[in-house]
């Protein structure tokens, strides 16, 4: 688990839905800021992405910036080796305004592992790139040492050891926005994450259950809004049965406040986050359901303060939520992770989690 934080949550944060034992998911720290709409440039199962397409160009201010952004997918086989690579057969999507004088191409002979570029001061993306490594055998390492970001607002984000670049989300309009990388193990789960919701002040921060667990409580305080959380865990059987004592993260954000404690009812996992979020994360809920079926979602009563638009967002039928990710100085944001029907097998044993 990575946490970075100041005083307070600045929860701009998404939850993340996973898939069963996620183990390598993650989801790399968000740059840019809040203009636009949300995207998504995705790799398909059984794809890695190898190359970005891009444009730019000077804007009325004269600060340079992304005005588009493209990813190209390559097919893996089953014992996880890249296939021939025929770049002008392979389909990719655009982000962006489209315009701009320049383009270029970010290409990796291998795979991508990590996701590079700047900041401009109007939180744009200025520039974005990608850090490569080699596929063997399903596992994706690191080529070289992590580049050097290169000024205090670029930004080298990679990959936890095995995995690799699967999608890019962030958010476009005439400009590239924000962006962030999400890994995977290349022949593993991969998850799913709810929107951003808040904004984007704070460092970022991870809150995840160990692998084959799901999110039954979120822990934390408040007064006109969030100022600190965690999550708790419990492992969830091939039966969809919760077993075993908690397990509690440890918390992101500062302290102070009213107490903040959203528990699902015995019988029940979160599925999704809800609450009100603007600047700042102004209130925020557990979405919970079934933990044997992962279905017919409800709704616990948000806690916080009274600002900011109302929100709700829930996993995919069957998907379970096994982590929030987001920027905390207060919390400025959330997403929540999902995965799909995460449970813990018969065999497993006391396994010592890093963090």
């Amino acid at each position: 688990m990575l946490c970075r934080a100041t005083r307070w949550l600045d929860i701009a944060a998404a939850g993340l839905c996973g898939l069963a034992d996620a183990a390598g998911a993650q989801a790399l720290p968000r740059h840019g800021g809040m203009g636009g709409g949300d995207f998504m440039l995705e790799c398909g199962p059984g794809t890695v992405l190898t190359r970005l397409r891009g444009t730019w160009g000077q804007g009325a201010v004269g600060l340079v910036s992304l005005s588009s952004m493209s990813a190209v997918c390559t097919a893996i086989d089953d014992e996880g080796h890249l296939l021939d690579q025929d770049f002008s057969a392979e389909p990719y999507r655009g982000v962006g305004g489209g315009g701009g004088d320049e383009t270029g191409e970010a290409i990796c002979e291998g795979v991508a592992v990590g996701l590079r570029g700047g900041v401009n001061r109007r939180d744009e993306i200025e520039s974005s790139g990608l850090i490569c490594g080699r596929l063997a055998a399903g596992k994706a390492t690191l080529l070289d040492e992590v580049p050097d970001p290169n000024s205090g607002s670029g930004f080298a984000d990679v990959c936890d050891p095995g995995s690799a670049l699967f999608a890019i989300r962030g958010r476009a309009g005439e400009r590239i926005d924000a962006v962030q990388g999400l890994c995977a193990p290349p022949l593993g789960p991969r998850p799913k994450l709810l929107p951003w919701r808040g904004a984007n002040g704070g460092g970022y921060y991870r809150l995840e259950c160990p692998p084959g667990q799901v999110i039954t409580s979120l822990e934390g305080s408040y007064s006109e809004f969030v100022f600190g959380i965690r999550i708790v865990c419990n492992a969830r059987a091939s039966d969809g049965t919760l077993s075993g004592g908690p397990w509690t993260s440890s918390r992101t954000g500062g302290g102070g406040g009213v107490a903040l404690q959203q528990a699902c009812d015995a019988g029940m996992a979160g599925v999704g986050l809800s609450g009100r979020s603007g600047r700042y994360m102004d209130a925020l809920g557990l979405v919970c359901a079934s933990s044997k079926k992962l279905d017919d979602p409800s709704a616990k009563f948000a806690e916080g303060g009274p600002g900011g638009g109302a929100f709700q967002d829930v996993c995919a039928p069957g998907h379970a939520l096994t982590g929030i990710v987001g920027n905390s100085a207060y919390i400025d944001a959330v997403s929540g992770v999902c995965s799909e029907a995460p449970y813990r097998p018969a065999w497993w044993r006391g396994l010592v989690f890093w963090r």
